[in-house]
């Protein structure tokens, strides 16, 4: 089987650029796995390998989905990515909201397959659901 390719997508909290006091933070990228994105990529051994991790503000999402999504897909297309993957979200709407557009929008523009984790009650969950 062949290794997959992942895109990572985590808040700004995750990648360790600080707390709601960033959460303007733009859109960045690193060709390494960060945050969670590590403990992933040890889970999942040598079936896949993370080729960059993309991090945003969940304000900066919020007001700009648009241009964030069209940055992710060129991360994603760049980097050959076969996989995106984001979060885990929890109960954080906004967060999960960026994750579960994200998701939907990869897909739709590069027909990759997507994963996203948050808690049942995250408002993203019933949105996308519908």
């Amino acid at each position: 089987m062949a290794r997959a390719k992942a895109i990572y997508f985590i808040n700004q909290f995750f990648a360790g650029v600080g707390g709601e006091d960033k959460a303007d933070f733009a859109l960045d990228m690193r060709p390494a796995a960060l945050g969670p994105a590590k403990r992933f990529q040890e889970l999942c051994g040598d079936s896949l390998e993370i080729v960059a991790t993309v991090y945003c503000g969940d304000n900066y999402f919020a007001d700009h989905p648009s241009a964030a999504a069209e940055a992710v897909i060129e991360a994603a297309r760049a980097n050959g990515a076969t996989m995106f993957v984001a979060g885990p979200a929890f109960g954080s709407g906004r967060y999960g909201y960026a994750c579960a557009e994200l998701c939907h929008q990869v897909t739709a523009a590069l027909g990759i397959s997507c994963l996203s984790a948050m808690a049942p009650e995250n408002p993203a969950v019933e949105f996308y659901q519908q």
